[in-house]
């Protein structure tokens, strides 16, 4: 599992909806906010590809 203690969201989108509001949104999240169980850094990986489609 793969945890995120903090997103800067440096641009905000708009829209009607959440789901809307997320175009043009554009975002970083700092390493350090980022936790997990696997030391390989694969676990990570795995959620990003999975989370993007």
């Amino acid at each position: 599992m793969v945890s995120l203690k903090k997103i800067n969201i440096t641009k905000a989108g708009e829209g009607n909806t959440a789901l809307e509001a997320l175009n043009g949104t554009e975002f970083s999240i700092p390493v350090s906010s980022l936790f997990t169980n696997d030391a390989t850094g694969t676990r990570i990986q795995k959620f990003w590809n999975s989370s993007l489609v």
